[in-house]
């Protein structure tokens, strides 16, 4: 009694004092952290049975669970069939948005069938053969590698009889285009990737080498035509429902067989469609099958028409993942709202070798929305690089893992650099994933780290304070040729990229890897200061990976920041730029200025950089310092931190996550899951006797804290200095 009659009189002094302050500061307690500013969002299995078990899944969610945005995703169910579907998703946004809850949908990439209309996805294969002395002959094509299904359809493309000049070689003035000659057909109907090509020549040709191109058809949405049509059809389906979020998961082209699959096979493919042969031509001024041939055999001694083919093809073939991605996000805004929240991730495999160009394009630096979005084990590098090629200081990660403390973990630890978790997902049960984040035991633990990153939503830290920024040559992975011991089983180039940004981060230097493409398009520039700058970042130094083909900005942004007096570290060769014209000897020039030419961290001082990974802990670009703890976390017991942000050191002890920013050495901004003591060189600014949730913010009336406090118990401070 006497105790709690002690805290009561704590209590009240603490009320008089704090409004004795007057704009010095003031206290208030709430029951609960309201969200603000970004979503806390989850993927919503829809298993079959979905009409029948909604209800009781809703009840959880919106009694129990914390989250407050919902993308529903078809594993059984058939979300398709709005016609039987529709009554049920507009009961389920009724009841979610009386909540202040919203509810999305994933859109599948294909139908099957596609709705009328939609352009259909084609890939070209090759074949080789010889035709006999009177010019007539028969060429096997294998269409082997197309995960998603097996083709609908096929087609003569083009084919050409030629006299070899060595691999990848023909005689100038040798070629023949005997597409008209040709006919195409498929032996066996249980397998349609394998066809015939019957030449029906004459003795002109008898006895010469061909290649023969068949294009299949795949009941997919090309990506020019196909997809924007197919996306437009699909949304308006759900009419008025109420849907306030549309996302894309894993979105790509036609899937390829993956690299844990592909054993000893090579992957040979190349995506095609009417709608891409205008796009090359708008863009390019010239005739895409000729391309498509180059990027096969040249004329001898021409290898630049190779190196150029291949550049183009390759450039063209990712835009279509961008504009398709455009597409969708432009449509789903102007069918659901401004507002309408926009996912989930364009990466697929997560890793810029094996399959991800074929898939993705590895465009996820560029894909439309409003946040960068990656998942799994996404490289930090990677993510920080995405974060800055996005206005929003925000990045969600879709994340699963089916060991509870890997998954709450990483969930906790990416707060510290602007992560926010895609939960993945609810009614993951029986459990192919990770957990099913509505099952009791998982609920408390999700609660508690949806409480964490609505009070770092409330603070609203900068981006991680990365100083070395990883430039890698897009145009270099794409193309392997002509050095043929880099050519991969996906027909691309053999890269360590990611790799080389993750050792960057390891040895203690916070990097951001991102591509040259953010060059090409203006996002990545030179601030006055000849500093390389992305979304008014500037960083202290450069790393330019791989600069073979690279295009005319990329070469002249370099040379400008060397001339400045940038220091600039590059790994690998110049021989040709983007067109296939000579620039080795230009490239001679960039090696006298550079500081390394060669990839090191042992040569990171050359650049002039230091060390700026904090242990537990992020410096962020607005000067704030997020730190993180798990274990305290789960326990409740508080661990001790010390950070020194210029000449102060600001130490302490809290539990969860703590984010505070000093500026001309006062705090000006705090929030945490459990704050014990904040000390600035050595000297208390805010202690309790226990760790307390709160946030807070100097403004015009001074200090605001806000305590969150769901017993009512008002914790007050031992010590308050702060304001």
């Amino acid at each position: 009694m006497r105790k709690n009659y002690a805290k009561g009189v704590l209590a009240g002094l603490f009320g008089l004092l704090a409004a004795a302050c007057g704009p010095r500061g003031a206290v208030e307690y709430v029951p609960q952290v309201g969200n603000v500013n970004y979503p806390e969002a989850a993927v919503w299995f829809a298993r079959g049975g979905f009409p029948q078990s909604w209800q009781g899944q809703l009840d959880t969610m919106l009694g129990q669970l914390e989250l407050d945005l919902y993308v529903l995703s078809p594993r059984g169910a058939n979300l398709a069939d709005t016609a039987a579907m529709n009554p049920i998703y507009r009961e389920i946004c009724r009841q979610a948005a009386a909540k202040g809850v919203r509810i999305g949908m994933h859109v599948p990439a294909g139908t099957n069938p596609l709705p009328e209309g939609v352009q259909r996805q084609q890939v070209i294969f090759d074949g080789t053969g010889r035709l006999d002395a009177d010019g007539k002959g028969k060429i096997r094509v294998d269409g082997w590698g197309i995960r998603n299904g097996k083709p609908v359809g096929a087609k003569v493309y083009k084919v050409y009889s030629y006299l070899s000049r060595g691999e990848g070689h023909y005689e100038a003035g040798s070629l023949r285009d005997i597409t008209d000659r040709a006919s195409v057909r498929t032996p066996d109907p249980a397998h349609p990737e394998l066809t015939e090509v019957t030449v029906d020549g004459n003795s002109f040709i008898g006895g010469r080498p061909v290649l023969a191109m068949v294009a299949y058809e795949y009941e997919y949405p090309d990506m020019f035509a196909g997809m924007p049509a197919y996306f437009g059809a699909i949304l308006d389906r759900f009419g008025d429902v109420g849907l306030t979020s549309a996302a894309l998961d894993e979105f790509t082209y036609l899937r390829t067989v993956p690299p844990w699959q592909i054993g000893e096979r090579q992957y040979r493919g190349r995506y095609y469609s009417p709608a891409m042969d205008s796009a090359f031509r708008a863009k390019y001024r010239t005739d895409m099958a000729g391309t498509m041939l180059a990027m096969r055999m040249v004329p001898e001694r021409q290898e630049q028409q190779r190196m150029q083919a291949v550049n183009r093809y390759m450039d063209l073939m990712r835009e279509g993942v961008v504009r398709a991605q455009a597409s969708f996000y432009d449509q789903a805004k102007a069918k659901l709202g401004k507002d309408a929240w926009i996912g989930w991730h364009d990466t697929y495999h997560n890793q810029l070798g094996g399959d991800e160009l074929w898939t993705t394009g590895a465009t996820w630096w560029s894909t439309r929305r409003d946040y960068p979005m990656t998942d799994e084990w996404t490289p930090l590098p990677t993510q920080i690089g995405m974060l800055y090629a996005y206005p929003s200081k925000v990045l969600y990660n879709m994340f699963y893992d089916p060991n509870d403390y890997i998954l709450y973990e990483k969930v906790l630890t990416d707060l510290r650099y602007g992560i926010r978790t895609g939960y993945h997902a609810i009614d993951d049960a029986p459990v192919q994933y990770g957990v099913d984040f509505k099952a009791p035991d998982q609920i408390p633990q999700v609660n508690r780290l949806v409480e964490a990153a609505r009070l770092l939503n409330r603070f609203d830290p900068g981006k991680p304070d990365a100083n070395v920024l990883v430039v890698f040559g897009t145009e270099a992975l794409c193309n392997w040729f002509p050095d043929t011991a880099q050519r991969t089983a996906y027909d691309v180039r053999k890269l360590a990229i990611e790799e080389k940004a993750v050792e960057l981060q390891q040895a203690g230097y916070l990097t951001a890897l991102v591509p040259t493409d953010l060059i090409t398009d203006g996002r990545l520039t030179l601030s006055r200061s000849n500093r390389p700058v992305l979304d008014g970042h500037e960083f202290d130094a450069m790393i330019f990976l791989y600069p073979e083909y690279s295009r005319p900005g990329t070469m002249e942004l370099m040379e400008r920041y060397m001339a400045g007096g940038g220091k600039l570290m590059i790994e690998g060769e110049m021989n040709y730029d983007f067109d296939g014209n000579y620039v080795k000897d230009r490239f001679g020039a960039w090696k006298k200025k550079a500081v390394a030419t060669e990839f090191s961290v042992e040569d990171m001082p050359k650049l002039g950089v230091l060390k700026n990974v904090l242990e537990g802990a992020s410096r962020n670009n607005d000067g704030s310092i997020v730190l993180t703890d798990y274990p305290s976390l789960c326990s409740g017991e508080p661990v001790a931190f010390s950070v020194e942000v210029g000449r102060d050191v600001f130490s302490g002890e809290y539990t969860g996550m703590l984010a505070f920013l000093p500026e001309r050495g006062e705090v000006v901004k705090l929030a945490s899951t459990g704050l014990r003591s904040l000390r600035k060189n050595g000297k208390e600014l805010l202690v309790f006797d226990a760790p307390v949730k709160l946030y807070g913010e100097e403004g015009d009336g001074g200090f605001r804290l806000t305590v969150v406090d769901p017993d009512g118990a008002k914790p007050v401070p031992a010590v308050n200095r702060l304001f």
